[in-house]
């Protein structure tokens, strides 16, 4: 007796796909999964009779696997290695035969890909140690479109590897310029709506309806002074750490 199998697959988008198939003997089966950041996926399936789900996550500093299902089978694992670089011990979830890169961009939080895939976020000191395959060169970068506002680059893209080093470090910190939000008030407390912010160099900010401006991170405090288009103006000086500035003397 001849059997068929038809299978039938659904994919919505991107990050979902379902897919399922019968045959003439009766078996069906029906799967899923879904990706619900780069790295981070979740998938489920039932066939003969018993329903299993897996979950992996590869953008963390070790890979990470857990399953399960309804007939009782469950399942865990870990994969990584320890390196030490630059006076730190890191956690990659690379093999121990590659090389160890460990990227410093000064920028927490943000998402690298190498190659053309996602090799993970920065730590909160703004690096992240990833592997590449020994002796190649391979292409760094960030997406641009989703840099938070405050942060600006010269580049989104740097090659660096071809070496048989077991460990590389690529300071791309220069790369990155931080900018930080600052709301401007008058002497009275007014919010300086419509100003113009001066500041000494010859830089020029506009402020918004809110009296908020974007500024260039220093680590010094800046001097400037606050313009209306009436001719109105004020000095301020802005701490490193400000987030809110007040005219020193009444516009």
């Amino acid at each position: 007796m001849r059997q068929a199998r038809l299978n039938v697959g659904f994919t919505p988008d991107s990050r979902l796909s379902v897919a399922g198939a019968v045959s003439t003997t009766g078996e069906r089966s029906v799967s899923g999964s879904y990706v619900f950041a780069p790295g981070r996926r979740a998938s489920v399936a039932y066939a003969g009779g018993a329903v299993s789900g897996a979950y992996t996550q590869s953008d963390g500093p070790v890979n990470v696997t857990v399953s399960g299902s309804t007939d009782g089978q469950l399942g865990a694992g870990a994969q990584g290695s320890v390196v030490f670089a630059a006076g730190r011990v890191y956690a990659s979830p690379a093999p121990g035969t590659d090389t160890y890169v460990l990227l410093r961009t000064g920028v927490p939080n943000l998402a690298v890909y190498a190659g053309g895939q996602f090799r993970g976020r920065t730590d909160g000191r703004g690096d992240l140690v990833f592997s590449s395959p020994a002796g190649q060169a391979v292409a760094i970068s960030v997406d641009v479109a989703r840099l938070p506002l405050e942060v600006g680059v010269n580049q989104a893209v740097l090659i660096v590897g071809g070496t048989a080093d077991r460990a590389l470090l690529v300071d791309w910190t220069g790369n990155f310029t931080r900018q930080r939000f600052v709301d401007f008030q008058t002497a009275s407390g007014e919010d300086a709506t419509g100003a113009t912010l001066f500041l000494e160099g010859g830089e020029q900010v506009d402020l918004n309806s809110f009296g908020t401006g974007l500024l260039p991170g220093a680590a010094v405090t800046l001097t400037g002074e606050l313009v209306w288009p009436d001719g109105r103006r004020c000095a301020v000086r802005i701490a490193p750490d400000a987030e809110q500035v007040r005219c020193q003397s009444s516009p």
